[in-house]
């Protein structure tokens, strides 16, 4: 699991006024600004060819959780 960074993503759907945020998993190496925008389209419009209606707003790398 080392290779992969976590990740946090704020993005809005074109014609949308709401903003959604997730989290995101990559393998390490990977650009964010050339994959979400993709991987968020698959998930919310089921073709990545509707890439062009993500903005994506912020997109921050994942605070690791503490485990007890």
């Amino acid at each position: 699991m080392d290779d992969l960074t976590r990740w946090h993503v704020e993005f809005r759907l074109k014609g949308e006024d709401t903003p959604i945020s997730r989290p995101c998993i990559l393998e390490e190496g990977r650009n964010p600004l050339e994959d979400f925008p993709r991987m968020i389209a698959v998930a919310y419009t089921g073709t990545a060819s509707r890439a062009d209606e993500v903005q994506v707003i912020a997109i921050r790398r994942a605070t690791p959780s503490r485990s007890a």
